[in-house]
């Protein structure tokens, strides 16, 4: 918790991060990757990462 979150900011994140994890254990996760190489070297380097799911 940084001087300018509100204790309501910091349990709502932490609330909304054990959701995620809840769906990530019982989902799984996407994951996605793009790599862009021009002239033989690395321009640019992607990871996509999601989780789909709702908590009821």
């Amino acid at each position: 918790m940084s001087e300018i979150d509100t204790p309501k900011e910091v349990m709502n994140r932490a609330k909304a991060d054990a959701q995620r994890r809840a769906i990530e254990e019982a989902v799984g996760n996407f994951i996605k990757s793009h790599t862009l190489v021009s002239n033989s070297q690395l321009a640019e380097d992607l990871v996509y990462a999601s989780v789909r799911g709702k908590i009821q």
